[in-house]
C-alpha cells in the first residue's frame, strides 16, 4: 500500500539524486523508434532541466493524496523528480519512444536501488519519503486516466490531432483538475487558463508554459438553463433595439419581376423618349386631373385610370421603325440582324 507523505524534500537534494542516478544513463536526445502505431513525427525531443523543475513544480499544486501523470515523459527526469519532492501518491509518466522509455525504465531501477540503501555518506536518506513512480511505454491517446489529478504534457512538438484526442481521454477522467502544457491548449469549455510560468528547457532559455484549471463537466440541466439564459438575452435585445425596418430612404422593390440583365421599361422610355434620344424631347409624366378637360361624355376622371401623357411617342417610334427598315433595304451589304423595336408607351 502506498504511503501518504506530507513533508516536501527540497530542491537542491533532489536534483543531487537525479544526477546521479542518471549518471551512467544513456541520453533521450537523437533518433528514436515509436511503438506500436504512434506517429513518427511526434518523437521530437527536448527536456526541462534542473533548475526548470523547480518552477513547473510549484504550478502543478499538487496535493498529498494526487496523482500525477507526465505525458511525453522521455527519459522520466521529471517524473522522478515529482516522487522525490514526497509531495504526491504517484507519479506516472507515459512515453511511445522506445529507446528513451528503455533509459527510464534504467533510471528507475537505479532510484529503487539508492532508495533500498537508506541513504549514504554521499546521499543522505530524504527527509520525507519517496512517492511511488513508474514509467510505462503506451500511447496517451489510449488511455483511460482514471486516477489522473494533475497531468503535465510535452506538446510543443506534439500534432493537433494527438494533443485533442489526449485532451478527450484526459477530459473523461472525474478527478482531473490540473493541466500543465508547453504551448497553449484549443479553446475548449472546461479548460480555465489560470497562469503562464517561465521555466528554462533545453530548447529555449526560458520558455512560458501555459497552466490550466479543469472545469467540472456540465449535466443536462446546466446545459438547459445556459441555453435557456442565451435565448432570454437574445430576446431582451430585440426588445430594446426594435425590429429593423426598412428605411424611408430606400426605394420599395417593384412587385414586377424582371428577367435578369434586362432594361426596366422607365429606363428605356427616357432613353428613347428623353433628352438622349432629342435635344427637344421631354420626359414622360402623370398627368393629372386638372390639366386635362373633362370629355363630354357622363364618366367623370375619377372613373377612369389615370394615363400617361405621351410627349414625341410618335416621332420616336418612327424613328425606330426607320432605322429597321434602312437596314433590311440595304443592297449588297452584309446581312445585320435588325434592331429589336420597342414600343413606347405600351
Amino acid at each position: 500500500m502506498a504511503s501518504t507523505p506530507c513533508a516536501v524534500n527540497d530542491h537542491r537534494a533532489v536534483v543531487d539524486y537525479l544526477e546521479h542516478i542518471y549518471k551512467n544513463v544513456g541520453s533521450g536526445f537523437g533518433n528514436d523508434h515509436p511503438s506500436g502505431n504512434c506517429d513518427s513525427s511526434n518523437l521530437q525531443y527536448g527536456e526541462v532541466t534542473y533548475d526548470g523543475m523547480g518552477s513547473v513544480y510549484d504550478s502543478f499544486g499538487l496535493k498529498p493524496t494526487d496523482t500525477f501523470y507526465d505525458l511525453g515523459s522521455g527519459t522520466a527526469k521529471l517524473v522522478l523528480y515529482v516522487a522525490l519532492r514526497g509531495k504526491g501518491t504517484r507519479s506516472i509518466g507515459l512515453e511511445f519512444g522506445e529507446r528513451r522509455h528503455a533509459l527510464a525504465e534504467t533510471a528507475c531501477k537505479n532510484l529503487t536501488a539508492m532508495l533500498e540503501k537508506g541513504g549514504t555518506t554521499a546521499f543522505p536518506a530524504l527527509d520525507a519519503p519517496c512517492a511511488d513512480f513508474q514509467v510505462q511505454l503506451a500511447d496517451i491517446t489510449k488511455q483511460r486516466y482514471a486516477d489522473a489529478n494533475v497531468v503535465m504534457m510535452s506538446n510543443v512538438c506534439m500534432d493537433m490531432n494527438t494533443q485533442l484526442r489526449a485532451l478527450d481521454c484526459l477530459l473523461k477522467s472525474p478527478s482531473m483538475k490540473r493541466l500543465v502544457c508547453i504551448t497553449a491548449m484549443p479553446p475548449n469549455a472546461r479548460l480555465k487558463l489560470v497562469k503562464t510560468v517561465r521555466v528554462a528547457c533545453t530548447w529555449a532559455k526560458i520558455s512560458s508554459w501555459h497552466v490550466y484549471d479543469v472545469l467540472p463537466p456540465t449535466t443536462s440541466e446546466d446545459r438547459r438553463l445556459e441555453r435557456a439564459k442565451v435565448a432570454l438575452e437574445r430576446r431582451q435585445r430585440t426588445t430594446s433595439q426594435g425590429v429593423v425596418g426598412r428605411s424611408s430612404s430606400m426605394p420599395a422593390r417593384s412587385s414586377t419581376p424582371t428577367r435578369s440583365g434586362s432594361i426596366p421599361k422607365t429606363a428605356v422610355l427616357e432613353l428613347l423618349v428623353g433628352g438622349k434620344a432629342g435635344g427637344d424631347s421631354q420626359r414622360v409624366s402623370p398627368v393629372s386631373n386638372s390639366d386635362k378637360a373633362e370629355p363630354s361624355s357622363g364618366t367623370t376622371s375619377a372613373d377612369r385610370p389615370p394615363r400617361m401623357r405621351r410627349s414625341n411617342s410618335n416621332r420616336s417610334a418612327s424613328l425606330v421603325s426607320n432605322v429597321c427598315a434602312d437596314r433590311k433595304s440595304s443592297k449588297g451589304a452584309r446581312r445585320v440582324a435588325p434592331l429589336p423595336c420597342i414600343l413606347v408607351g405600351a
